[in-house]
């Protein structure tokens, strides 16, 4: 069965290539553009892993996770913050909301896959 993985960015163009690059591998792909939309999907696909942008207007990707991780019936789905931020507050708020990596933009495609697998355990 193939991995479920959600793309969460207000930028389509951004949701495409993550996409791209990651379509080498069998994975089954769900995009949301802005946070309402991704705890929807979020609740109804149960994704094995979101990859989720932190500045989206409306609802940051840090409330997002903090709801999904305070939700029992998806606190274990695995979110990766992608941010073109690299401060070092960043990667602290990331992990302090319950975020579990970090993937700076841009992002090189094969580290963004290897990072993605590693994530999933395959």
């Amino acid at each position: 069965m193939a991995k479920k993985i959600l793309i969460v960015d207000d930028e389509d163009f951004i949701r495409q290539a993550i996409k791209i690059c990651l379509q080498i591998e069998p994975y089954e792909f769900y995009e949301a553009g802005d946070g309402v939309e991704a705890l929807n999907l979020a609740r109804t696909v149960n994704p094995d892993l979101i990859i989720l942008d932190i500045m989206m207007p409306g609802m940051t990707g840090y409330r997002v996770c903090k709801e999904l991780k305070n939700n029992p019936e998806t606190k274990n789905i695995i979110i990766a913050f992608i941010t073109a931020r690299g401060e070092a507050s960043v990667e602290a708020t990331a992990k302090a909301s319950g975020g579990d990596d970090l993937i700076p933009k841009p992002f090189d495609p094969k580290e963004l896959r290897n990072k993605v697998k590693k994530l999933l355990g395959s």
